[in-house]
């Protein structure tokens, strides 16, 4: 499993360029004798590649046994390319120089760990559906695009965080904000007064914003400002980029809501405009610790004497997709740590138990 997930962060695969590691996990799939393919949704994600969906027919011996599904994602973000992993003794880093890529490809490893020693030793268990998502670091597309009729799974897994004595039972919902916003242009040392800062405006509008932890459920984040054109012309132009997450979609709503009155406003004391592009990028985990799903994955650690905690988290997931199709579908750890920073690791041990525990599950339903 170590080699493995050597091997696949050597594997450049930044989101839309997913298709040397789609290629790389196949070629395993196949070697297990599970059929394995992409599906079309490159069309609409721009990916170099589709989602990679695999199946292994439940064994002979398993009638009445769930089907279920098994996910991870193939793309990582920058810098991710070139990746250098290090060998430490309970650990798994970088040089220092990328990130390590853990998110997600140890959850990647994990799966196919699984999937071996399930085949190798002739264990019990019901239909396994796998997908390996693209782009789900820019927005879950992978996930979002792919055909219901594709999955029939009523129960899964991703393996996409970091604590693998965690099951994510409750993940938020998503808002992404665009507004653009329009003042009027004019030299800025000869007559300012004539112009009119899109940049002035979206400054007072940001100032007045409820950002960051707004309260325990909900967040929120202005992300990108893109605008001007030269230091001595009064800007008329600037696009923000932000989002608003909660795990109550009541809240969201009214966050998202204030991020645009606060907009507004500003756009209206300034005498500029703005117009929106407000999408709901997902909707909500809200699985109940009474769930089967739970209930199997707590038997499954308490089977291994390990403890085992619901929690809840501030990221989303593919779950979050998966989710509105009807399935009970919840998010393991795999002991990836600091993701998306250049001190990303991977801590062996929950790595290993990662593993341990959703072989069990499988074995056991």
């Amino acid at each position: 499993m170590v080699r493995n997930f050597l091997d696949m962060v050597q594997i450049n695969s930044l989101s839309r360029k997913e298709g040397r590691l789609a290629r790389f996990v196949m070629e395993q799939l196949s070697s297990l004798g599970m059929a394995a393919a992409v599906d079309d949704s490159a069309s609409r994600t721009n990916s170099d590649t589709g989602n990679v969906i695999a199946y292994l027919p439940a064994s002979p011996a398993a009638s009445g046994k769930p089907s279920f599904l098994l996910s991870a994602h193939m793309d990582t973000v920058a810098p991710g390319e070139g990746i250098r992993p290090i060998v430490e003794s309970d650990r798994i880093t970088s040089d220092g120089s990328t990130i390590l890529g853990g998110d997600c490809k140890s959850g990647i490893a994990v799966i196919l760990e699984v999937l071996t020693a399930i085949v190798e030793n002739n264990l019990p268990h019901g239909d396994i559906e796998v997908c390996l998502t693209v782009c789900e670091e820019i927005g879950l597309l992978g996930s979002k695009y792919i055909e219901a009729s594709k999955i029939k799974s009523k129960f899964g897994l991703v393996l996409d965080s970091p604590n693998a004595h965690a099951l994510v039972i409750q993940a938020p919902a998503g808002d992404n904000v665009e507004a653009t916003i329009f003042g009027l242009e004019a030299h800025a040392g000869v007559c300012p007064e004539k112009g009119i800062s899109a940049i002035q405006i979206a400054a007072h509008a940001i100032g007045q914003m409820r950002l960051g932890r707004v309260d325990r459920e909900t967040t929120a984040n202005i992300g990108s400002i893109q605008g001007g054109m030269a230091v001595n012309i009064v800007p008329s132009k600037v696009v923000i980029k932000g989002e608003a997450r909660s795990l109550s979609l009541a809240k969201l709503d009214a966050q998202t809501k204030h991020m645009r009155t606060c907009l507004e406003k500003a756009a209206r004391k300034f005498k500029g405009d703005v117009a929106f592009n407000i999408q709901r990028g997902y909707m909500p985990v809200n699985l109940s610790p009474a769930s089967q799903l739970a209930k199997w994955v707590r038997q499954s650690a308490q089977d291994l004497k390990e403890p085992l905690v619901f929690a809840a988290s501030g990221g989303a997931s593919d779950a979050n997709n998966f989710s509105l199709h009807g399935m009970q579908c919840a998010n393991l750890g795999t002991g990836v740590r600091d993701i998306h920073t250049l001190r990303e690791w991977l801590h062996l041990k929950d790595f290993l138990f990662s593993a341990q525990l959703t072989l069990n599950l499988l074995s056991k339903l």
